[in-house]
């Protein structure tokens, strides 16, 4: 079907629609014409929100520092991995504290297997000596096919996945929204447990994915700029 069927379609509605022997006088279309290009000129694009105001900037604050071993010293530790459909994650957990020993954000690239080995490489490569491996959970898009491939004791859902790390970190919380690569999510929670949840189905508008390609090609900025650039705003 060529793209200018619909232009097509559109005369076509005009040529139906219009009254017989009917025509548009020329001086009438150029002063159109004119005062269009006037108003996109001195246009200026507000809208109706105010400018975005962080309750508790802190919280953006990238306070983590990846922990440095002692020579000899090696931790039980549980593996955490997500494999998503633009990034995947790997996280380290201290067995008796919780703390995030190790972490890595990778982009996937289409390319998630030899992402994912060229992860776990520079973790045997950096830290393997240090570290005693006891379970290995795996979550994502990718989950079924990686889980199988690591040798992952247990494969669990993003959505479940984000209920249990937000009970353990901030219990208070009742509603989780997550921005994906090629999904977004609603979800409600209660200590942990998932109540209710929504996600978009086919269309990728506010994914990650869409954001990160947005702020490619359009603002010509990095994807990690948007949330700066929009405080900066007057009019969101």
């Amino acid at each position: 079907f060529s793209e200018i069927k619909i232009a097509e379609g559109a005369a076509m509605a005009a040529a139906k629609a219009c009254p017989k022997d009917a025509t548009i006088e020329r001086d009438v279309l150029v002063d159109a014409l004119a005062k269009l290009k006037h108003t996109i000129a001195h246009r200026k694009v507000t809208s109706a929100c105010a400018p975005l105001n962080l309750r508790d900037p802190e919280r953006l604050k990238k306070t983590y520092k990846p922990h440095v071993f002692r020579p000899g010293e090696v931790r039980d530790v549980y593996m955490g991995l997500d494999v998503g459909s633009t990034t995947t994650k790997i996280v380290l957990l201290d067995a008796k504290s919780g703390a995030v020993l190790h972490k890595d954000y990778l982009r996937t690239n289409g390319q998630s297997y030899q992402v994912m080995e060229q992860g776990l490489k520079n973790i045997r490569d950096t830290i393997g000596q240090h570290i005693n491996i006891l379970r290995v959970v795996i979550t994502g898009s990718g989950r079924a096919a990686m889980g199988k491939m690591v040798g992952a004791d247990e494969v669990i859902d993003e959505i479940n996945a984000h209920a249990f790390a937000v009970g353990q970190l901030h219990p208070d919380a009742d509603t989780i929204f997550e921005i994906g690569g090629q999904d977004a999510k609603f979800m409600s929670v209660l200590k942990g447990m998932v109540q209710d949840f929504s996600m978009n189905k086919v269309c990728a508008a506010g994914t990650g994915s869409f954001f990160d390609e947005a702020a490619a090609r359009i603002l010509n900025v990095l994807v990690e700029e948007l949330g700066s650039l929009a405080l900066q705003s007057e009019s969101p």
